[in-house]
């Protein structure tokens, strides 16, 4: 499924709850698996530090609770507390958040503020409710369950990619910009400016409307391309 991915970092398999990150680039650091400290499913996180560009950074695959609100949200604030002090972190996974009515007397409700935990601590949003996810068909969609949320790298482009045969859920992918690590890398004032020119360049093809006109969901198949 992923052949161009040197490194793989599979977490356990708790029930339907399996994380994993697969990269293609960087040195694998160190990974852990962390139990929720309260947890009603069988539910964790998937932490890698991963050396990008001399510089590290924190990638976290999670799945959340979702039958408690309460317990989720304590979920929620173990994640910012946990990497509240790493200076370039990636946290990606299906969260869960929502107004669920077990009994099913009414519908679910779609609740995106339960993600003012992460912006309030300094994190941006690749999804901040716009994006549905869940169910995976893009006609029935009303839950934004799934993210991509980073602090210390700039989050450029944010898409959906729907297939209802793999996935109740839609997959969701990001790009992030690292120019500023190479910047922070090489202090040599000529690779500093080597770097800003190419910035201009990659900014004069690709300038900024083209990283936020995300509004719109991509075939799944143009993520093999």
């Amino acid at each position: 499924v992923f052949p161009d991915y040197a490194n793989a970092v599979v977490g356990p398999a708790h029930d339907y709850q399996w994380n994993a990150q697969f990269l293609r680039r960087g040195t694998i650091l160190g990974a852990r698996v962390h139990e929720y400290e309260k947890h009603c499913q069988g539910v964790y996180y998937l932490e890698t530090r991963v050396k990008i560009c001399g510089e590290e950074v924190v990638f976290v695959a999670t799945h959340l609770d979702w039958g408690n609100p309460a317990v989720r949200a304590t979920q929620m604030q173990e994640l910012v507390a946990r990497f509240k002090d790493f200076p370039r972190v990636v946290i990606s996974g299906d969260f869960n958040q929502g107004i669920r009515y077990l009994d099913h007397s009414k519908p679910d409700v779609d609740n995106p503020v339960e993600y003012k935990v992460f912006t309030d601590a300094g994190f941006t949003l690749g999804n901040d409710g716009r994006y549905k996810t869940h169910p995976t068909e893009a006609e029935t969609a009303y839950k934004s369950l799934d993210n991509i949320m980073v602090k210390g790298l700039e989050l450029l482009d944010f898409k959906v990619w729907r297939r209802a045969d793999l996935s109740d859920h839609a997959l969701v992918s990001a790009v992030l910009w690292i120019l500023l690590l190479y910047l922070a890398r090489y202090r040599n004032p000529g690779k500093v400016i080597l770097c800003i020119a190419v910035f201009a360049v990659l900014w004069q093809l690709y300038p900024p409307h083209y990283f936020k006109s995300c509004d719109r969901d991509e075939p799944f198949q143009k993520i093999y391309r």
